[in-house]
């Protein structure tokens, strides 16, 4: 028999929040708005075995904010030179070579030197091809069309960043599990300049792409994060009350009008 013993954040309502006020596993609240508060509480606070213990879904998220963060300070100074032209989660591209002492395929904690390139497209994030001093390409594409574009796809996208492109396909091996078939596929995709759902991309005044920028982010770290999120989530409160307020109106008329053949010539105000 083990003791578990594990802290769970949410944000919640204030109904809820009066709830959780009332149980054994509280731990603390704030208040973020009249209406929204961030609550702790215990879960799996009691002897069990270890098979019947399951793990709460966000345990410990200092930790993985801590590394995170510790990763973002190290690659700042990196990622905001003036020759850096693209950076995933721990590479980047930059135009001149870094110091020999910032390099080892060996040391734990330094860049390793992948290649040395000649050319180079970056269309948008997990999208970009490299053309290699020694006459290879490598291409990276985020989706289902990877394996179908081409440096000229590249090439064609980056003169005209709308366009896109509907190419026929096949797959060899797809599976029909109403059926437990394996069946050959063909489908046709549209391929064109990567779109995502988290962040939107930043063009400078030539059109080319130059930075991203998020589209939705709830930040507690400043005050003026905090004033945009409550600014947010009153808006949403509001267009809440708003939409119910039409439901009911909406549903009162439809329930009134079987029943009244002859034009409404009352006012509103009465």
């Amino acid at each position: 028999m083990t003791i578990r013993k594990s802290v769970v954040t949410e944000i919640c309502n204030k109904k809820k929040y009066e709830e959780y006020m009332k149980k054994d596993n509280f731990q603390s609240a704030d208040k973020l708005t009249d209406y929204y508060y961030i609550v702790n509480y215990m879960v799996n606070s009691h002897e069990l075995d270890d098979v019947e213990w399951k793990a709460p879904k966000m345990s410990a998220v200092q930790l993985s904010a801590a590394i995170t963060a510790c990763a973002r300070i190290y690659m700042y100074p990196f990622i905001s030179r003036s020759d850096c032209y693209y950076m995933d989660t721990d590479s980047i591209f930059l135009g001149s070579p870094l110091s020999d002492d910032l390099i080892s395929s060996m040391e734990l904690g330094k860049f390793k030197l992948e290649c040395n390139v000649r050319n180079r497209i970056f269309l948008a994030p997990k999208s970009y091809i490299l053309e290699l001093e020694n006459d290879r390409s490598i291409i990276r594409h985020k989706g289902m069309a990877k394996n179908l574009v081409t440096s000229d796809w590249f090439k064609k996208i980056l003169v005209n960043l709308d366009q896109i492109d509907e190419i026929s396909t096949s797959a060899n091996f797809r599976i029909d599990w109403k059926k437990l078939n394996i069946l050959k596929k063909d489908y046709t995709l549209k391929l064109g300049l990567p779109q995502s759902h988290k962040r939107e991309y930043v063009y400078d005044s030539q059109n080319d792409w130059i930075d991203t920028r998020p589209i939705d982010v709830i930040d507690l770290g400043s005050k003026v994060a905090t004033t945009i999120l409550k600014y947010e989530l009153l808006k949403n409160k509001e267009e809440s009350l708003n939409q119910l307020t039409t439901d009911d109106k909406t549903q009162s008329q439809t329930i009134q009008q079987p029943y009244n053949n002859t034009p409404n010539k009352q006012k509103p105000d009465e």
